[in-house]
């Protein structure tokens, strides 16, 4: 059997998870890959993905953990395991491991974006403007900096300016249900 790369894996994984509900045949390709390459940091990585898929984000921790062991550099490792504290609400470990993740890969939209929700979350207002700001001028194409800065404009009563940008969000993913609700939201309260 031929060595398994991460990445060829992590694409499979990702075929996977969008054909099957199941997370259980993507922790036997991991499981198998680990064994034939128990150094590959990824791997764990990737192992940790999928236990957070399956909800058991303690467990997804323990495999970041153990990734960070192999490669204390690894961004991913830091993302992933933000993540999971994300879906814990332990917002300050998760800013951490964002933190981290933007100083290893600071030209990432995705992990900027991350950061800013938890900045957000932490009500570090002007940290999390600040943010989504450099998301954008990154010209990430999820929309997603555009929506954290328009709810920080409404937060700020800005409402003009919150609704172009929650406009720029729904340019770059017009079937987005949440920038849709929250461009509803706008339009309420500028018409209060």
């Amino acid at each position: 059997m031929d060595d398994v790369n991460s990445e060829t894996l992590a694409k499979k994984l990702l075929a996977m998870s969008k054909l099957t509900g199941s997370a259980e045949p993507m922790l036997e390709e991991v499981e198998k890959a680990i064994k034939q390459n128990p150094e590959d940091h990824m791997l764990y990585v990737l192992r940790g993905w999928v236990l957070s898929l399956k909800g058991e984000y303690d467990n997804a921790i323990k495999q970041y953990d153990k990734a960070l062991r192999i490669n204390p550099k690894s961004a991913w490792a830091n993302f992933r395991m933000g993540q999971a504290y994300q879906q814990k609400a332990s917002h300050k470990m998760a800013l951490k491991c964002f933190e981290r993740a933007c100083n290893l890969k600071p030209k990432r939209g995705d992990f900027l974006i991350e950061l800013g929700k938890e900045q957000y979350e932490l009500d570090r207002m002007k940290d999390a403007f600040h943010t989504f700001e450099k998301s954008i001028r990154l010209k990430d194409p999820s929309g997603w900096g555009w929506f954290g800065k328009s709810r920080i404009l409404v937060y700020l009563d800005m409402l003009d300016d919150s609704m172009d940008a929650a406009n720029r969000a729904l340019e770059l993913d017009p079937g987005n249900e949440t920038f849709k609700k929250h461009k509803r939201f706008i339009s309420s309260r500028i018409q209060a």
